[in-house]
């Protein structure tokens, strides 16, 4: 949907996406919106309710509010592909700077990304009787019935 004929119902319904994101209940209000888009408007009170009719009377001004949070959405979308991006230009920006800890990091962070990441766990006593896991530890454990169950 394109921008709204009437630019008092497009300056009123920016202004009511605007205010979405305010941060105290004046700067999300409706009335607050409908003085940006009707500033030769009087009053909060007479403000207030011009914008709930406007609201209840044209639709498009809801529709094209609805259709700027869904534009808003899809920008601000994160998805494996945009990660893989941000992933790859910090890897070519660690090879242009000649620093290969930073490229690493980079390459491993989107392998895991992709599921892709091998763990590989070197058993450094592998040739001695030392116990390595739990299972290991079990057997080797005496088997020793406690006195109160005798």
């Amino acid at each position: 949907m394109p921008a709204l004929s009437n630019p008092r119902y497009e300056r009123f319904a920016q202004a009511l996406f605007a205010g979405l994101a305010g941060e105290t209940r004046i700067e999300r209000a409706q009335s607050t919106a409908y003085l940006t888009a009707y500033p030769n408007c009087s009053n909060g009170n007479s403000a207030e309710a011009a914008a709930s009719g406007l609201l209840r009377r044209v639709k498009p001004i809801i529709e094209r509010v609805n259709e700027l949070l869904a534009q808003a959405a899809k920008k601000k979308k994160v998805t494996i592909e945009s990660i893989t991006d941000e992933y790859n230009e910090a890897r070519e920006l660690a090879r242009k700077l000649d620093n290969p800890a930073t490229f690493l990091a980079a390459s491993q962070a989107k392998a895991k990304l992709y599921k892709l990441e091998v763990n590989v766990n070197e058993n450094i006593n592998a040739d001695s009787k030392t116990p390595q896991n739990s299972n290991d530890i079990a057997i080797a454990a005496p088997a020793t019935v406690p006195a109160c169950l005798i």
